[in-house]
């Protein structure tokens, strides 16, 4: 799976490059919540794209295995329950995703580094990382995936 993982600062046009992506392919974009899709949608002015655009509850609902391309707008502001469940639907499941979001809280770069080796499975750890805060929100996230670019990267918010 191609992951790209544009990590930006608020209000830097984040959802309208989702909203050029929609337009550029055929692409499933993923939002947050209903009030998100309305306004995606409302910028769009396309009927025919209303059936691309679904909030996390319902992309989660969907029943495709394969997805050739999904891109989510704000991932790090989904709830912490979602961001699990869509990683477990995606993860090995889609060809490529985009992802355009800003960070909610900061990233501890040492633990995505170390959660990144583990799971690339090539170097033995060397902290305890399982018992450090966050650990389970990185491990089960797009960003700590091997295959994972890393672009435009602010990890701190502003």
């Amino acid at each position: 799976m191609k992951t790209y993982f544009y990590i930006q600062p608020r209000q830097s046009g984040k959802s309208d490059k989702c909203i050029a992506e929609l337009m550029k392919y055929t692409t499933y974009l993923i939002t947050r919540d209903k009030f998100s899709k309305k306004t995606l949608l409302n910028k769009i002015q396309s009927r025919h794209m209303d059936t691309f655009v679904y909030t996390v509850k319902e992309f989660l609902k969907l029943s495709n295995t394969i997805f050739e391309r999904v891109v989510i707008d704000e991932y790090f502001f989904f709830n912490l329950k979602d961001r699990e469940e869509l990683y477990k639907k995606l993860n090995n499941n889609c060809d490529e995703l985009i992802i355009y979001t800003s960070c909610r809280n900061k990233i501890q770069l040492e633990l995505l580094s170390e959660i990144r080796k583990m799971k690339r499975g090539d170097e033995p750890f060397i902290l305890n990382i399982q018992t450090l805060p966050n650990y389970t929100e990185l491990y089960n996230c797009f960003i700590t995936n091997p295959t994972t670019q890393i672009i435009d990267t602010v990890f701190s918010p502003r």
